[in-house]
């Protein structure tokens, strides 16, 4: 994360926010709200409510995402945040995000989205297939095929409206945003360069902007070819553990935390694997928990009796280094620690050995 200096600061002479809240249906919810402040880092703000209004105060740097959360009625909703005051009403039942005042930004968000008949469309469309999946389950496969299809079209519209929205706008703070969205989990590098060269200078001085430059230096690090950067962390025993400590033998470094559904899926399969395979194929597990839940992640460790090694990323360093911002994530390394795959599914792990050592 990008830490900006005082003269960048200095330059403008307020940045200090005030959002006006109204949550109907909720008079007494605890509402917090998610942005990223001064320095670019995540704060998180908490506030109850008062017959259904809150009001939250804080300082922007630039305009960014910022997010609500309704403890008890679980609204949620994303507006762009930017100095100055900004209403906002609510619902407690979706759809949550009712109106947005005063957040001039978001009201450009607003009309990109009103231009977007082919999205509405799109989504209408994937409403109409999700609905009756749960009634039709003699044809849940057929549907369920659609569905992910339709998923895959959407997403290839979307990246193409907003590459063209960065093309034809590239001193917006909205282009900004929609260029360090674009492209977050196994990015190519090619495209981060591309949609870094769509940005106006303006942007490109921005904290976004310079976070999405050093997003873009840090994936060129991790490509397949590279060596794969040594680090060092400890288990759970509190002994240091190196990956270079690894090589001669295969080695899959699987990025995971205790809150992820999907990472901790994957553990059945990669155990199997593991104890099948692990005079010659190593798992280094590194934990996103940080210290902050390392109970948590021990309790994982113990529930599922992982055999292969666990560290713990104690103040995420290493996967601020490495640019992992999805989970689970994961490099497999030859026995020279060079990269040779990214974010592979446990079996297409498996069809990696069969095919390199077990036939050998």
């Amino acid at each position: 994360m990008i830490l900006l200096n005082c003269k960048e600061k200095a330059q403008n002479k307020s940045h200090d926010f005030k959002v006006l809240v109204h949550i109907e249906g909720a008079d007494d919810e605890l509402l917090s709200i998610t942005y990223l402040d001064m320095d670019g880092k995540k704060k998180k703000i908490e506030q109850q409510a008062n017959k259904g209004q809150v009001v939250f105060k804080g300082e922007v740097l630039h305009p960014s995402w910022a997010r609500f959360y309704g403890k008890k009625s679980k609204a949620n909703g994303s507006f762009f945040l930017e100095p100055g005051e900004i209403s906002v009403k609510l619902n407690s039942n979706y759809p949550f995000l009712k109106a947005v005042k005063g957040s001039t930004v978001h009201d450009e968000y607003i009309r990109f989205r009103k231009s977007r008949t082919d999205l509405k469309q799109a989504s209408d469309s994937l409403y109409a297939i999700a609905k009756p999946l749960t009634l039709l389950k003699d044809k849940a496969q057929e549907q369920e095929t659609k569905r992910q299809n339709l998923y895959a079209q959407i997403g290839e519209i979307d990246e193409i409206k907003k590459l063209d929205y960065i093309m034809k706008h590239p001193d917006s703070y909205l282009s900004l945003a929609f260029a360090r969205s674009l492209y977050t989990y196994d990015p190519k590098v090619e495209d981060l360069e591309y949609v870094y060269g769509l940005l106006g200078s303006s942007m490109k001085s921005k904290w976004l902007g310079k976070e999405l430059y050093n997003y873009k230096e840090l994936t060129k690090k991790v490509t397949v070819g590279r060596n794969l950067p040594n680090f060092t962390l400890p288990d759970r025993n509190g002994n240091k553990v190196s990956l270079e400590d690894f090589k001669g033998k295969y080695v899959l470094v699987d990025f995971w935390y205790s809150g992820c559904p999907p990472c901790i899926a994957q553990f059945p399969k990669l155990k199997e694997l593991h104890q099948a395979n692990k005079e010659v194929f190593e798992i280094v597990g590194v934990s996103h928990d940080g210290e902050r839940h390392r109970n948590k992640w021990l309790r994982i460790l113990d529930k599922f009796n992982t055999t292969w090694t666990q560290l713990l990323d104690v103040d995420n360093a290493v996967c601020d280094e490495f640019g992992i911002q999805a989970f689970p994530s994961n490099f497999l390394l030859d026995k020279s620690g060079e990269i040779i795959m990214k974010n592979i599914s446990e079996h297409e792990v498996e069809n990696f050995l069969n095919k390199n050592i077990k036939n050998k």
